[in-house]
């Protein structure tokens, strides 16, 4: 339960500081890839400029990453990760075939998931 709240922590935190960064660097992007004009103080002297459009798609590009940030660290903290097979889930049959075969201990055999048709270390083949 632990790693799952901090997992909800790192999502928010990320969210809140990528989201930020990205929905300005979305704005700023798209006012100066559309050539908006931004006034400029230098000196007390107030002029008009336009940037690049470069500048624009670029902040536009950055701006997609720093959104796609916190899906990702919310995807990989927060998923579900799978459970290894626990003996009582093992089908029977393949269980009175490796008795079958003279081998008692053989769930270390099929719970580890050796390919079919090949030998474990118990001796008995997978099916």
């Amino acid at each position: 339960m632990q790693n799952r709240t901090l997992g909800i922590v790192t999502t928010v935190i990320t969210a809140f500081i990528c989201g930020c960064i990205g929905l300005l660097s979305c704005i700023f992007g798209g006012l100066i890839a559309r050539g908006t004009p931004f006034d400029v103080t230098s000196n007390g002297v107030t002029a008009p400029q336009t940037f690049p459009p470069a500048i624009g798609f670029a902040l536009l590009c950055l701006s997609l990453l720093f959104i796609l940030i916190p899906l990702a660290v919310g995807f990989f903290t927060l998923r579900k990760k799978p459970e290894a097979m626990q003996p009582q889930d093992i089908p029977p049959v393949l269980l009175r075939k490796c008795q079958l075969l003279g081998n008692n201990n053989c769930q270390r055999h099929i719970t580890e998931g050796f390919a079919t048709n090949t030998q474990g270390p118990c001796g008995c083949i997978g099916s």
